[in-house]
């Protein structure tokens, strides 16, 4: 029986097959420093070894200015092949600039979802100096007057239940004055039984932020997949005008608060 060599019978056939591309050498970019080539997406210009401006399909590396590139003819169209020099590191992801794929529109391939807390104006997270201290992330805004931006420290460990009042929420607002304000919730006997409508209503002529979990026994105000102890109420357009009560389709719904329960947004639907 003849032994045949499997790798070298294989590497031989894709010899047969390997498409040989020549490449010459160029450097990202015109003569004025210009990169894109406007109103055309994907197109670079870059410049050849006897100064010629190329107009080139580029989708493997980033538009970095004087980036030295080979440039060959691949599936019909001249186009960057890869980075030139074999010992070239590089401080950044060598990745085109590719942002449009990711937008929300009829060319965007890859739309990227985004979730509220992503958002950072008025954004809350718990303090590293105290594990009931939040910090709330105030940008400009209006509320009644004009809201300077600058962080500022919440500390909430007044508000922590005692023994058989075991969890409530605390409500963070902004009043018309753009002050912060916190305003605790009625205690329940127990986390688990904790629903959307125990949080606070909104006092008059303020505007929800955040609310807050607190119950006996918390080690930290924590936000994580496993346990999160914070509601993002910033869209949830609950500016109250007088008399303060939220408007929840959901509000009767039980949340459940076990240990590796997931607190989520979408267990509230505001209008």
């Amino acid at each position: 029986m003849k032994v045949v060599n499997t790798k070298q019978v294989v590497g031989n056939k894709l010899k047969e097959y390997q498409q040989i591309i020549k490449t010459i050498p160029a450097l990202m970019g015109d003569a004025n420093g210009v990169v894109s080539v406007p109103d055309r997406e994907g197109y670079v210009y870059v410049r050849d070894s006897i100064g010629n401006t190329l107009i080139v399909w580029n989708s493997i590396v980033q538009l970095t200015y004087n980036l030295a590139v080979k440039v060959g003819e691949l599936d019909g169209r001249l186009q960057v092949i890869g980075i030139r020099d074999s010992y070239y590191s590089s401080i950044m992801s060598v990745v085109a600039n590719h942002g449009s794929s990711h937008s929300y529109t009829t060319t965007g391939s890859d739309p990227v979802n985004i979730y509220s807390e992503q958002f950072m104006p008025w954004y809350a997270y718990t303090s590293s100096d105290d594990d009931f201290t939040v910090t709330i992330i105030r940008h400009v805004m209006a509320a009644g007057s004009w809201v300077a931006s600058g962080n500022e420290n919440i500390d909430l460990n007044a508000y922590i239940p005692v023994a058989d009042t075991d969890a409530l929420f605390v409500l963070i607002t902004l009043d018309a004055d753009g002050a912060l304000q916190v305003t605790a919730g009625s205690a329940v006997a127990d986390k688990g039984t904790l629903v959307v409508g125990d949080i606070p209503d909104i006092p008059s002529g303020h505007i929800p932020l955040w609310a807050v979990i607190l119950y006996v026994g918390q080690t930290a105000i924590t936000r994580a997949h496993v346990a999160n102890d914070y509601v993002d109420l910033r869209f949830s357009n609950g500016a109250s005008t007088g008399g303060g009560s939220l408007s929840y389709a959901q509000l009767e719904n039980v949340v459940s608060f076990e240990d590796e329960a997931i607190f989520m947004d979408d267990e509230m639907v505001c209008y």
